[in-house]
């Protein structure tokens, strides 16, 4: 099915939300805040407005980026106040944004021209995301401060790096490496040391918390 809007990111109280009994029919990617009041999800919203797949609960949806670009991958802050997310700026540049949970106070914390910052992961105590950046040419993992600062590359490697986890103690970053037709999970420090190959599996980057589905997987020390 195909969309000719541009995506935004949107918010759902859930305790409005189950009481109704709908289906969502576009893709949704559902991003849980801490205390299980709200979602956020991405969809393609119509040029005109008017989205006949979700018209049952239009009137519960608040959009909350309100910008003519793509707005996607939001991620809610440990504490639900904040949410970081993907901001298309052009074909050649996306940025990552941060905002409070009800829209305001957006400003830009990557700050990086021509280049691709997508996918932000806060920390488990909220005070550094990790990201996928190619500032360097290919896809690599990045981590910064909270406010943009202090940004430096992992993985600095000529494969591409995605989708990065911090572990539950926030030591470590959980991510999918691609080498042609090779995929695996790999695993670093925060500080960019001791990069290790945990599986072959790549499925399991895809659950909803990469972090617990490895509980089980020796991270190293």
């Amino acid at each position: 099915m195909e969309h000719s809007g541009s995506f935004k990111v949107n918010i759902i109280d859930m305790k409005i939300l189950k009481n109704y009994k709908i289906k969502l029919l576009f893709i949704t990617i559902f991003f849980l805040s801490c205390d299980v009041r709200h979602v956020y999800y991405t969809y393609p919203g119509p040029p005109d407005g008017n989205n006949n797949e979700n018209q049952d609960i239009s009137n519960l949806i608040e959009n909350i980026t309100e910008s003519p670009e793509d707005d996607a991958h939001p991620y809610f802050s440990p504490d639900g106040e904040n949410i970081i997310y993907t901001k298309r700026i052009n074909n050649n540049d996306s940025e990552i944004f941060k905002s409070r949970v009800d829209g305001k106070f957006k400003y830009n914390i990557t700050r990086s021209e021509n280049s691709i910052e997508q996918t932000p992961v806060f920390s488990p105590d909220g005070n550094k995301i990790t990201y996928v950046s190619n500032k360097n040419g290919n896809l690599d993992i990045y981590i910064m401060d909270k406010t943009g600062s202090n940004q430096l590359n992992l993985t600095q490697s000529p494969d591409n790096e995605v989708f990065p986890k911090f572990s539950p103690d926030g030591k470590k970053i959980i991510f999918l490496k691609v080498s042609g037709n090779k995929r695996g999970i790999y695993s670093i420090n925060s500080d960019g040391t001791n990069l290790r190959r945990l599986t072959d599996n790549p499925c399991l980057l895809y659950t909803s918390d990469a972090a617990d589905e490895l509980d089980g997987v020796d991270l190293g020390g």
